[in-house]
């Protein structure tokens, strides 16, 4: 593939959406053979759709932290006027906009495994935060957390993930 037009003619076209029918990745992803400017020069390579169908509307590589995304729900789709590009911030500023991520497990466990590995609460630091005895500031001082989360253990609020395990989240409080 070499033009946009030669993209459309093997795409289903409909509702706005041109589906690739050919070659798609895992998650079901356009593949194309195109020219890429960003690694090959130019030269014909196997490459996202989204990325060739950038590299043929600009005939130029794709600046280094500039992200390619589809603005349909289509994955498939490679039409020029559902792809954008722009940094990660306003990658980030378009899914928190538009929500397009909201309640989809696979993000909703990215997040909470990301969440989880940057938590200092551990089991053991649990356990020893509700033995402490003395004033909070000291035993928030000592395992270094805030003296609100001292609090919420001490309350019984806050529990381990190691505990509860993955799928913590997904429990209502009132049926813990």
């Amino acid at each position: 593939m070499k033009t946009i037009e030669e993209v459309r003619q093997r795409c289903v076209v409909g509702d706005g959406h041109w589906l690739w029918r050919g070659a798609t990745g895992p998650r079901g992803r356009a593949k194309l053979y195109a020219p890429d400017y960003t690694v090959a020069n130019g030269e014909m390579r196997v490459q996202s759709g989204m990325r060739a169908v950038v590299h043929m509307q600009t005939g130029r590589a794709i600046a280094p932290g500039v992200r390619v995304w589809v603005t349909c729900s289509e994955p498939a789709c490679l039409n020029p006027a559902h792809i954008r590009t722009g940094t990660s911030v306003e990658h980030g500023a378009w899914v928190r906009d538009t929500g397009s991520r909201k309640g989809k497990l696979s993000y909703v466990l990215a997040n909470r495994a990301i969440w989880r590995r940057r938590s200092r609460l551990t089991a053991e630091t649990l356990l020893a935060v509700q033995q402490a005895e003395g004033p909070y500031r000291d035993i928030a001082a000592a395992h270094g957390i805030g003296t609100s989360t001292v609090c919420r253990v001490k309350r019984g609020e806050l529990k381990s993930f190691a505990a509860l395990g993955m799928f913590s989240g997904l429990i209502s409080a009132s049926s813990r």
